[in-house]
């Protein structure tokens, strides 16, 4: 399972706090879906940052337990006429064992059919409830064994 990391699993505030520091707001459900996709899933984390900023964004959501047994950042992706791309071959798994969580359809372009576009989490819903639904829907594929 590739999971997008900004806009999907949170939202990094550019407004500064009194601190003078950017504040990371986690969406709604982020870590019970990921505590729940991970018994099924090897979970492997494709955002499109530097990998500074990007480990900065995933350790504030791996406080207590390490999510994601993968990370891959913006070295990785490929620039497709003027879109980023995450290409999944760059995995090194199995296309057909593959799924890609992303806001963004045109960063998994290359390989549609494993794309699930989400709606894009901008830090201002504390009722957004989508990655209860997803993982419903994902832990019900696992079980399945579904293409």
């Amino acid at each position: 399972m590739v999971l997008d990391l900004e806009e999907t699993l949170l939202h990094f505030n550019m407004n500064m706090n009194n601190n003078n520091e950017g504040v990371v707001d986690i969406r709604p459900g982020t870590i019970k879906f990921l505590d729940d996709i991970s018994e099924y899933y090897e979970l492997i984390v494709f955002n499109e940052g530097e990998q500074k900023y990007t480990d900065l964004l995933i350790d504030s959501l791996e406080q207590n337990k390490i999510y994601f047994e993968h990370r891959f950042y913006r070295e990785h992706v490929i620039i497709d006429n003027n879109d980023v791309v995450k290409d999944l071959t760059r995995i090194g798994r199995a296309l057909d064992k593959i799924l890609i969580v992303d806001n963004m359809a045109q960063n998994f372009k290359f390989q549609k059919n494993n794309g699930i576009i989400i709606k894009s989490f901008w830090g201002n819903n504390p009722n957004d409830n989508i990655l209860n639904e997803l993982a419903y829907i994902l832990i019900k594929i696992a079980k399945d064994e579904g293409d």
